[in-house]
């Protein structure tokens, strides 16, 4: 239900403009009618559309056309105060490329060896480029962001002054200007050792590393060559202050309990991080700028990607797995912006050695999923041919809205117990397709091996999840239905099927494990047609077949509300993807 939220609001956002031509602007959308719109309203709407209790003095129907609906929802969506900034200024200070990048991209890695990169993050340490209080040393970095460009590349600049393993502090911090050192952690280790960090609100410290923020937008604000800044705030430039080493700590406190009685609080650490967030903003006006996500103890993430926001930052996270959960206390405050289109977003998977294809396949849909404009992997997936597939069909979807992406897909799956993956997410992955109903209409397969986490066999990365019917039960059918603002009947559709239907390829992924038969129907413009059927012939291997039909009208005519049904007859049919391209004439 949650997920669902979600993308009820990117419809909505989509839609404001078109309301506000069609209705007058004394509509406010309180629907509870205490004078304010706010989510308690937008909530109401969701209670009623999905049969839920609503008060009956609650009024949803604001133009009065008798039902909840579309323009409703769009209407309290319209009016609610938001002081998020639009994405359309951010991208015009850039040609930053979307799609796959290279995390800390050390070996520069070269596009035309590995076609799929688009880019590549270039990372460095405080300490290394200002070694000496007021002396800047550019040379090391200057050759790192000369060779990707001369390759290409989009370039994404990071520079950090702690990462855990190498404290990045210049020491003059420490000797000069009485920064106090703060130790995370009770095991053996030197006053110099990494298990030390700043204390990053210290007055001093503020002053001085905002002073080397001023110095790299000095040098780089107008460079073209750079398309993008990290706003480095804690430990690997992430919005935290530092998670420390514990791995030989015997004491039953964890890293937030070492920063408390150091004296850090949840206000302290947000009011430190706008301070460097404000320094970012004024040294790099040319370039997009990135924040990555987390606050100290979890809390008042929310008024942290608020702030970013609201001063034109894009949200970042790094953290990307196969599947987490998209409620987690770090990633909602991401996807408040990114999901709605409202800001840009740039995902990281930072796990250094070999990556097995299957998850970086699903990492990659899941950023997807959450409609990233940069994706990011450590190393050698960049360089894996295996993944070739799964990195172009991300930079296909990459940074695309729904105004021009070239299709919408949906990844079926169903939500693991924790004691498969923390946190996992609870459903499909959705890319402008939602099933409807999906845990009373199908079942979810999972291929791991509980409890360690580890896959059972080395299958194919579609047979890592996936979604199966259960004819013994009477769960016979995929019900899918395609998001009305890319194509329906709607006037605000991007491809508009009112008056003539459109040319629509539709291809499905299923599992060839048996002899029944798939039958695929569609939404045609002159009613329910069947698009083809697949006979298969238990090869017991992953499948794809298409069929394009010219008369797609996509109303949601067919049987629950539906555009497409995939029905399973005679055997099981065990589905991984379906995708809908609208083909231009």
């Amino acid at each position: 239900m949650k997920k669902f939220i979600i993308f009820i609001i990117i419809i909505a956002v989509i839609t404001v403009i078109h309301v506000n031509e069609i209705y007058a602007s004394g509509i406010q959308g309180d629907a509870d009618g205490n004078g304010v719109v706010n989510s308690v309203d937008y909530f109401y709407y969701v209670a009623s559309v999905n049969g839920g209790h609503v008060p009956s003095s609650v009024n949803l129907d604001f133009n009065e056309d008798g039902e909840v609906g579309l323009f409703d929802r769009a209407i309290i969506i319209s009016h609610i105060s938001n002081p998020t900034p639009t994405p359309t200024s951010a991208l015009g200070k850039t040609n930053l490329p979307p799609g796959i990048y290279v995390y800390y991209d050390w070996e520069s890695l070269d596009p035309a060896v590995y076609p799929w990169i688009k880019g590549g993050e270039i990372a460095t340490r405080w300490n290394l480029i200002e070694p000496e209080e007021g002396t800047m040393s550019w040379t090391d970095l200057e050759k790192w962001i000369d060779n990707n460009a001369r390759k290409n590349k989009g370039i994404t600049l990071k520079i950090t002054a702690h990462d855990r393993d190498y404290s990045g502090i210049p020491n003059w911090i420490y000797a000069r200007h009485n920064v106090p050192k703060i130790k995370i952690g009770d095991q053996n280790c030197s006053y110099n050792s990494n298990c030390f960090y700043p204390k990053w609100w210290d007055t001093n410290f503020i002053n001085k590393y905002t002073n080397m923020i001023k110095r790299v937008g000095e040098k780089y604000n107008n460079d073209p060559r750079i398309g993008a800044i990290i706003v480095a705030i804690g430990e690997y430039g992430e919005a935290f202050p530092g998670y420390g080493n514990l791995s030989w700590d015997t004491t039953p406190k964890n890293h937030d309990q070492y920063w408390e009685e150091a004296g850090l609080t949840p206000d302290i650490w947000i009011n430190y991080s706008k301070k460097i967030i404000d320094a970012y903003v004024k040294a790099f006006p040319n370039k997009l700028l990135f924040l990555l996500e987390q606050a100290f103890e979890g809390k008042n993430n929310d008024a942290l990607t608020d702030y970013a926001a609201s001063s034109g930052v894009n949200m970042g996270f790094a953290g990307l797995t196969a599947d987490n959960d998209h409620n987690s206390r770090w990633y909602t405050p991401f996807s408040k912006y990114v999901e709605t289109g409202t800001l840009l977003g740039r995902l990281e998977q930072g796990y250094g050695g070999s990556i097995s294809p299957r998850l970086v396949y699903w990492s990659a849909l899941n950023a997807l999923r959450n409609h990233a404009y940069i994706i990011s992997f450590y190393g050698q997936p960049n360089k894996d041919q295996a993944n070739s597939e799964t990195l172009n069909f991300a930079n296909k979807y990459a940074g695309t809205k729904i105004k021009d992406t070239p299709g919408a897909w949906i990844a079926f799956k169903g939500k693991p117990g924790d004691d498969v993956i923390w946190q996992g997410h609870e459903g499909n992955y959705e890319f402008w397709i939602k099933q409807i109903n999906p845990e009373t209409t199908t079942l979810p397969v999972f291929d791991w091996d509980k409890p360690n986490q580890t896959l059972k066999n080395a299958g194919t990365k579609e047979g890592m999840y996936s979604r199966k019917t259960d004819l013994s039960t009477g769960k016979n059918t995929f019900y899918l239905n395609i998001y009305d603002q890319y194509v329906s009947a709607l006037n605000n559709a991007r491809f508009n099927t009112l008056v003539i239907g459109k040319q629509a390829k539709i291809t499905v992924k299923y599992l060839n494990n048996n002899n029944g038969q798939i039958v695929v129907k569609y939404d045609s413009f002159s009613g329910a047609k069947t698009a083809g059927i697949v006979t298969k012939t238990n090869t017991n291997t992953w499948e794809s077949v298409s069929f394009t039909v010219t008369d797609a009208y996509f109303n949601n005519r067919l049987n629950n509300n539906s555009d497409i049904t995939i029905t399973a007859s005679g055997e099981n049919a065990t589905l991984h993807m379906v995708e809908v391209e609208i083909e231009q004439p």
